[in-house]
């Protein structure tokens, strides 16, 4: 009796988990699983929020217009996928994953947040000869909205991803964050 519970139970537990919606996917970083957002928006929106959680900066609100703009920027960006930047109204990250994978917003965060090691906030540069204002645009503080977008680029070029921020961030000589992350800081990779 006792077996027929148990397996009873057990097949209850497996339909109510075939039923229910996937919603997030778990994202394992050394010992600590995440748990991430499946689509594109809500993981663009995530995992930047998570850099900004990390240096004690207030989340992002995702924005229509903002997301607009990107949706528009990507969609021109389709026919060649080259990396030129709109020179829009915004802040702009944008990323390039080459043809033959399936490129995520993870992929794209993941590449601006990795710019973190090279950030030395407390003079607003950057290591010699490295790029990190990717990363300082997706953690400036003053920004509050973001929008970003993703096309597959034609004759197989890959994939165009760009997010963009309102205000916009990257002022040269400006710390992107107040108490260089002495916050809650911790060497994320995604």
């Amino acid at each position: 009796m006792a077996a027929a519970a148990a397996t009873a139970l057990l097949l209850r537990c497996m339909v109510t988990t075939l039923l229910l919606p996937s919603a997030i996917a778990a994202f394992v970083y050394g010992d600590i699983v995440i748990d991430i957002p499946l689509n594109n928006t809500e993981r663009f929106l995530y995992l930047q929020n998570r850099a900004r959680a990390d240096v004690g900066v207030a989340p992002l609100a995702w924005d229509g217009t903002v997301a607009a703009y990107a949706e528009r920027y990507a969609a021109a960006r389709e026919g060649d996928c080259d990396l030129k930047h709109s020179n829009g109204p915004y802040g702009e990250n944008i990323f390039w994953g080459s043809a033959g994978a399936n490129w995520t917003a993870t992929d794209a965060v993941a590449s601006w947040a990795s710019e973190k090691q090279f950030y030395n906030c407390s003079d607003d540069s950057c290591a010699a000869g490295l790029v990190c204002t990717h990363y300082k645009q997706m953690v400036w503080a003053k920004t509050t909205k973001v929008g970003c977008a993703s096309v597959s680029c034609d004759a197989n070029r890959g994939t165009f991803m760009v997010c963009e921020y309102d205000p916009p961030g990257n002022v040269p000589g400006v710390q992107a964050y107040a108490g260089c992350g002495h916050f809650n800081q911790t060497d994320h990779v995604w």
